[in-house]
């Protein structure tokens, strides 16, 4: 990536643009990477502004990969890239230590010049995962419109147990895991509204598009709006009714 934004800036007047007013766009996991390569001191200094669609450097799919990852780009930061396990032998706490916080977008927000970026959601996020069923990769997100029925409140309990510990980090909320919980099921589940299946399975999208989308996006928006940064968000409702399967509840779309 990179090596493109070098590209761009030293073709860009070729192509009628302007070399030094380079905007990134991402969705998905393509706006997390855009998010990160306007915080990041190796790329900050090529892009102006960012457009960031369904998807945030603030979530954890973005910063909380598995460990061997993790050690890899710890590594790579402080400068290891051969000999691995020899280099990291020769650092000291406190370069491990701030090797990784380095990584993390607070810590590139604190060090970089204010820019701008839009940043935006959908109302059904993870809809694309729960009811969808289109990304291979989040099957196990996914429910099967066989089992719709079959859909409760210990149902969704039960989902919502297993989900938030497997996407949060242990890390994050210490021991008041069964206090998170208590308060996710007050606020998911516990409402005044007719509760039959489409209920339930509406709710555990809303919850995973929370978790997933909706909160890493406002955090980053929040933390970059501190930091100065002109901040623009929005909210997208509409959908398109030819996607949907016939048998997916109306609340369910959108």
């Amino acid at each position: 990536l990179l090596f493109n934004l070098q590209f761009i800036r030293t073709n860009a007047e070729s192509f009628g643009g302007d070399p030094k007013s380079i905007t990134v766009w991402g969705h998905s996991a393509g706006a997390a990477a855009v998010g990160q390569l306007i915080l990041s001191p190796v790329t900050r200094d090529y892009i102006i502004r960012s457009i960031e669609m369904s998807g945030s450097p603030w979530g954890s799919l973005s910063v909380g990969s598995r460990v061997a990852n993790n050690s890899l780009k710890l590594a790579q930061t402080l400068g290891c890239y051969s000999n691995i396990k020899d280099c990291m032998k020769q650092k000291t706490v406190e370069e491990i230590y701030y090797g990784i916080v380095q990584a993390h977008p607070d810590h590139m927000t604190a060090t970089s010049s204010p820019k701008a970026s839009i940043v935006g959601v959908t109302n059904k996020e993870a809809a694309i995962f729960s009811i969808m069923r289109v990304a291979p990769s989040m099957q196990k997100w996914s429910i099967d419109p066989e089992d719709y029925q079959n859909w409760n409140r210990d149902r969704l309990i039960k989902e919502l147990h297993e989900r938030f510990q497997k996407i949060v980090k242990e890390d994050y909320i210490g021991d008041h895991l069964e206090e998170l919980l208590n308060d996710i099921i007050s606020y998911y589940v516990d409402r005044n509204e007719e509760q039959h299946f489409g209920f339930y399975i509406d709710r555990y999208t809303e919850f995973l598009s929370d978790l997933m989308f909706v909160v890493p996006s406002a955090d980053g928006i929040l933390a970059r709006r501190a930091a100065g940064w002109n901040m623009y968000a929005y909210s997208l409702d509409h959908y398109n009714e030819a996607i949907w399967g016939k048998d997916v509840p109306h609340r369910l779309k959108g």
